[in-house]
């Protein structure tokens, strides 16, 4: 869980990595946000599918994530989502998908083009400012036990970590 100011701000030096990422990218890139609608469909799916060439999927740790966003664009009017595009140059890099509960964003959704340097942190500052300003509080939702996951989240600086269970039946 993230205190979304901080989240922002990235200030301190275990994240000035992130941040000279984040601004190399404001800096580099003729980039444009873009409010998720279901129009963004097509562009949800090229993003995803370029990812996915990158895995081998009987390895892939995660559930498909193809039949997620089929499921989110299937319902898109029906569900509380919503989310961001970021272009550059016309052309879809990448995108963000969560629903606020509460006070909180929870991340649900995020895929973006390789060989964009902060491009992973810049879709996540522009959905929150532009999309989901009301909020206190970021979750990224849980690292379903897969240690790079985790990894990546702790970077950067959770405020608090919510413990969560499995249970079999």
């Amino acid at each position: 869980m993230y205190d979304i100011p901080s989240f922002l701000n990235l200030s301190g030096k275990k994240v000035r990595h992130k941040r000279e990422n984040y601004n190399k990218f404001i800096n580099s890139y003729n980039f444009e946000y873009k409010e998720l609608t279901k129009d963004c469909e097509k562009d949800c799916f090229e993003i995803l599918t370029s990812w996915c060439e990158t895995k081998i999927c009987a390895n892939c740790e995660y559930t498909c994530e193809h039949a997620v966003l089929h499921y989110i664009f299937d319902n898109f009017d029906a569900l509380p989502v919503k989310g961001g595009m970021i272009y550059e140059n016309g052309k879809a890099i990448a995108f963000f998908i969560g629903e606020i509960v509460g006070n909180c964003l929870m991340g649900y959704h995020q895929k973006t083009l390789h060989g964009y340097t902060g491009i992973g942190y810049a879709i996540y500052i522009e959905t929150i400012k532009n999309t989901f300003s009301d909020c206190k509080y970021f979750n990224l939702g849980p690292d379903i036990g897969i240690e790079g996951l985790r990894q990546f989240k702790r970077q950067f600086k959770p405020f608090e970590l919510v413990e969560k269970y499995i249970m079999e039946i």
